[in-house]
């Protein structure tokens, strides 16, 4: 409620949006593709994910307290942003490559994720202060 209402910025426009869903994205991807890596190369691809999430984190907590100037309300915002991306993105990965045994379980989980993007997708639009 406080940040549809503007007291709290959640994400103060859509570049803010995107840094967040990347932050989310990028360990996903990593995991999917750490497996490609063997021993000391691995280590390295995991090491530079790391340093790359420290990276984009750091950036997402420095901004959103600049736009609160609260530590509380930075608080907040990142409770509400952080959950909210890997939510989506989680959903977004459901809808283009659903689980399930057959073709009807496949389906029902694809407009599932589909309805919760829909509503998930309002949400960041209200959220987001500067449109």
């Amino acid at each position: 409620m406080l940040g549809l209402k503007g007291i709290v910025t959640i994400y103060r426009n859509f570049s803010d949006v995107g840094t967040n869903f990347a932050g989310a994205l990028i360990p996903i991807v990593a995991v999917a593709s750490s497996s490609l890596f063997h021993g000391l190369v691995q280590d390295i691809f995991v090491f530079l994910i790391v340093i790359v999430e420290i990276v984009i984190y750091s950036y997402i907590i420095v901004q959103t307290y600049i736009d609160n100037r609260s530590i509380l309300k930075t608080l907040i915002a990142l409770i509400t942003k952080i959950p909210i991306s890997i939510l989506y993105i989680f959903n977004l990965l459901q809808l283009s490559s659903p689980s399930g045994r057959g073709g009807g379980e496949r389906q029902s989980n694809r407009m599932r994720a589909l309805g919760f993007l829909l509503i998930l997708s309002l949400l960041v639009y209200g959220l987001v202060k500067e449109k």
